[in-house]
């Protein structure tokens, strides 16, 4: 697989999974949190939300950007809407600190692999400027993730 493929791979996966996180804010609508539960998630939004359309813009500006290039085998797609589904299902029915930890899990495992989806990006990525933005949008999603530990596990 040639670097323009591991490029598109990474940021059609990516693309996905900031479509995802773009929009978890919108479970605070419905589930009474607390003040610094509702700013690390709104941050998270925000943040996705930004990166997905930086990338949106991007994918149309450069003919070689596809992000409709996710490649997954039918099996892991499986897998993959299956854990989705269960894990939507686990965060809707939970309430309190069983909610919040359970919201706050799923975040930092989304945000690390988000992290690492930008980083593999930029990494294959030949345009110096493109390759940039791509790592700016890890050092955000490492900083959004980071801001998830600290309410995980807060320093002692």
């Amino acid at each position: 697989m040639g670097k323009v493929q591991i490029r598109n791979n990474a940021l059609s996966l990516l693309y996905d999974l900031l479509d995802d996180e773009r929009n978890v804010s919108k479970l605070l609508i419905i589930k009474r949190d607390r003040r610094e539960l509702h700013d690390v998630i709104k941050n998270v939004s925000t943040t996705a939300n930004a990166a997905h359309k930086q990338l949106e813009m991007l994918s149309r500006e450069d003919a070689t950007l596809n992000l409709k290039a996710s490649a997954l085998p039918p099996g892991e797609k499986a897998a993959r809407d299956s854990e989705s589904k269960e894990r939507a299902h686990e965060l809707l029915k939970a309430s309190g600190a069983d909610f919040e930890f359970k919201l706050l899990l799923t975040q930092a495992e989304a945000l690390a692999y988000a992290t690492h989806l930008a980083k593999v990006a930029a990494e294959n990525e030949s345009a110096p400027d493109r390759a940039k933005l791509y790592s700016d949008i890890s050092a955000h999603l490492r900083a959004r993730h980071q801001d998830v530990i600290r309410l995980l596990h807060p320093p002692q």
